[in-house]
């Protein structure tokens, strides 16, 4: 009875050693991050529009594929807008893009992905015209990024709105659409 005993407390420490074996692979292939960085928005189309300097700080989780290829969902808020003639333009977003990334050497890597955002507010020359916009905007990234150390890794990326901002025309006579360049940098937890 005791070898019984003795047995089965082996087979469940043995099964415990692999089940934290199993965790730490699973682990080297999930990176959770915090995201934090500079955008530089405009709006294509309004007139008059020029730059306007933002941020954006969210987190993201990195799930890798293969040892080049991997897939990182993030969820941000993106403070963006564009400097107007009579004024500035500033919206608040809840963005969710989802990239794809190229690891094309052991540092650098590229990558591409939909965008997803939900506007939190619109301000122009600080009166809330947030219901003169549609509430869902779409776009679609590129970008390039540097990892410095296994925790630290810095980016630039690009944002091509495709979706029409506006309710009405009220920045200008044709659509205006997202237009941002963010540079960041991002520490895994």
């Amino acid at each position: 009875m005791n070898n019984l005993i003795i047995a089965a407390l082996a087979v469940f420490v043995f099964q415990i050693t692999l089940a934290q074996n199993e965790k730490r692979e699973w682990d080297d292939q999930i990176d959770f991050r915090i995201k934090s960085g500079f955008n530089i928005s405009t709006l294509t189309s309004a007139e008059g529009a020029s730059p306007l300097v933002g941020f954006h700080i969210g987190v993201l989780v990195t799930v890798e594929a293969t040892n080049r290829i991997s897939l990182q969902p993030e969820f941000l808020f993106s403070s963006q807008g564009a400097q107007l003639e009579n004024g500035n333009f500033k919206t608040a977003y809840f963005v969710m893009p989802i990239m794809l990334k190229y690891l094309f050497y052991p540092s650098f890597s590229v990558e591409v992905g939909p965008q997803g955002g939900f506007l939190g507010s619109a301000r122009s020359q600080n009166t809330v015209v947030t219901e003169e916009f549609h509430s869902v905007d779409f776009g679609i990234n590129v970008g390039a990024g540097y990892a410095m150390t296994k925790k630290v890794d810095f980016g630039l990326r690009y944002c091509i709105g495709l979706s029409n901002m506006e309710k009405d025309r009220l920045l200008g006579a044709t659509a205006s659409k997202n237009s941002v360049f963010q540079l960041f940098m991002s520490y895994a937890l």
